[in-house]
C-alpha cells in the first residue's frame, strides 16, 4: 500500500488567520484602551487571546499532520518492506500506536515489531487518512496481539478489553507489564491523571491524562489488573459507597413511614434526614470519591462481561 503526502491546508490557513487577526486586534486594543475596564474592551482582548491561541493549536495540528512525501508499506510471506527495508514477521508481533485529529479524518501512526522480547521502531509519525489507515489495519491484522476494534469514535486514550488495555491504539497486555503507576493530581479544581507504564520488554509510556474522571478510572482500573497479572481483583468499595446505600434506604423508610402515619417523631426523622441527605450530597462529590466510583462501575462492567 502507498501512503500519500498529505496536508490539511484549513489548519494552516485557518491557524495563519485567526494568529493574525486575533494579534492584531489584541495589540489594537492594548494601545488604544490599555488598562480600561468596560465590558467592550474586556471581551474584546479575551476573545482576541482566545483567537491566537486556537490559531496556534491549528497551526500545532498542521504540523502533526503533515506528511512530505509518498511512503510504500507491504506485507508478503511474513516480510514487511517499508521505504526498501524488510523486516521479517517470523514469531513477531506488530502494535501501533495513534493519535488522531478531531474529526477522526487522519491518523499519526508508530508502528513497532516485538520479536524475542524486543521492540523495533518501524517507522514513526507516519500520517494516514480514513482509508489508509483502514487498508493498514487489515494489512496487519494477522499479526497483531489482539483482534480489538482499535478505530473508534471514543475520545480515550485508554480503552479496556479482556487481558490487556489500549493506550493510543496501542495493545497491551497485562502480563507484558513490569510496572503500572498512577498519581491523581487535584490542582484548585483541575483534575490530572499522571501514568507511568514501564514494560518487561524496557518500553516506557509517561503521560498525563487530562479527559476526566472517567478515562482516569479506565487507567486505575487497568494499573490495578496489571499488579495482578490480570487476575481479577478483589471487589472494589468506596469509603462512602454503603453509607450513601443507607442513607437511600432510610429516605424511603421514613417517606413511607411520614406517608401512613401522622406522628411528631417521623416529622422530627424526616427533617433529620434531609438534613444530613443533604450533608452527604454535598461532601460526597470529591473527585476522589468520583474516580472510586468510576472504577469500582468499571469493575462490576468488567466482571459482568
Amino acid at each position: 500500500m502507498i501512503i500519500t503526502k498529505k496536508e490539511k491546508k484549513n489548519y494552516l490557513y485557518g491557524g495563519i488567520v485567526l494568529v493574525i487577526i486575533g494579534g492584531g486586534v489584541l495589540l489594537y486594543l492594548i494601545q488604544t484602551r490599555g488598562s480600561a475596564g468596560d465590558f467592550l474592551t474586556v471581551f474584546g482582548k479575551l476573545a482576541s487571546l482566545i483567537g491566537v491561541i486556537i490559531g496556534v493549536v491549528y497551526l500545532v495540528q498542521y504540523n502533526k499532520f503533515y506528511q512530505d512525501k509518498d511512503v510504500k508499506l507491504d506485507i508478503k510471506n511474513d516480510m514487511l518492506t517499508f521505504e526498501g527495508e524488510n523486516y521479517s514477521l517470523k514469531d513477531g508481533i506488530l502494535s501501533s500506536q495513534f493519535t488522531t485529529t478531531p474529526k477522526k479524518d487522519m491518523y499519526r501512526v508508530t508502528l513497532y515489531l516485538e520479536q524475542e522480547n524486543k521492540v523495533k521502531k518501524i517507522f514513526e509519525h507516519i500520517v494516514f487518512d480514513l482509508n489508509e489507515m483502514t487498508e493498514f489495519l487489515k494489512l496487519i491484522k494477522p499479526y497483531r496481539k489482539t483482534q480489538v476494534c482499535l478505530v473508534s469514535t471514543n475520545p480515550y486514550k485508554i480503552e479496556l478489553f479482556e487481558g490487556g488495555f489500549t493506550y493510543e491504539g496501542r495493545e497491551i497486555l497485562y502480563d507484558e507489564v513490569e510496572k503500572f503507576d498512577t498519581i491523581f493530581i487535584d490542582a484548585s479544581g483541575t483534575t490530572y491523571l499522571d501514568i507511568e507504564i514501564i514494560l518487561k520488554n524496557g518500553d516506557k509510556i509517561k503521560t498525563r491524562l487530562i479527559n476526566g474522571i472517567e478515562e482516569y478510572a479506565r487507567a486505575k482500573y487497568a494499573s490495578l489488573l496489571s499488579q495482578s497479572n490480570g487476575k481479577r481483583v478483589p471487589q472494589i468499595t468506596c469509603v462512602n459507597s454503603n453509607f450513601g446505600t443507607v442513607i437511600t434506604i432510610t429516605d424511603i423508610i421514613i417517606i413511607v413511614l411520614n406517608y401512613f402515619y401522622d406522628c411528631n417523631i417521623f416529622k422530627f426523622f424526616g427533617i433529620a434526614m434531609v438534613i444530613i441527605t443533604f450533608l452527604y450530597l454535598l461532601f460526597n462529590t470529591s473527585d476522589v470519591n468520583k474516580l472510586c466510583e468510576g472504577v469500582r462501575k468499571i469493575q462490576k462492567k468488567m466482571d459482568k462481561n
